[in-house]
């Protein structure tokens, strides 16, 4: 059974599996203000949510998977140049401690410090 579903972006049919009920999709639309809606999506968004409504459930699953994993191919695609500025970081950080250029400080000792800090420059 379909339902056809009409949002700001046009109407979609969707399918009604058990415990679907029509017009949900329309009944969210207007529960947050197509407004809202439209604003926070663009219209090619827009059309791919609603059309994916029209999706069977192991279907919406799968396109979910399929997106999840191609963010993390995106963001991992950075991850050799975060590795290197990190190594480089930490390679100076060693030289200075290693040099004596900075001296170490424990956690306590760290934090009484800061608060002394910060009272000097309250007064």
């Amino acid at each position: 059974m379909t339902d056809v579903v009409t949002g700001p972006f046009g109407s979609v049919r969707q399918r009604l599996g058990a415990g679907r009920r029509p017009g949900v999709f329309r009944d969210a639309l207007l529960d947050v203000g197509v407004r809202s809606y439209t604003r926070t999506m663009t219209t090619t968004l827009a059309d791919y949510v609603e059309a994916g409504y029209a999706l069977t459930p192991d279907q919406r699953l799968e396109a979910a998977r399929m997106l999840r994993l191609s963010v993390e191919q995106d963001t991992q695609s950075d991850q050799p140049e975060i590795d290197a500025a990190w190594d480089e970081v930490i390679a100076r950080r060693v030289a200075e401690i290693a040099g004596g250029a900075v001296e170490l400080v424990d956690g306590p000792a760290s934090i009484t410090q800061i608060r002394t800090e910060l009272a000097q420059r309250r007064s």
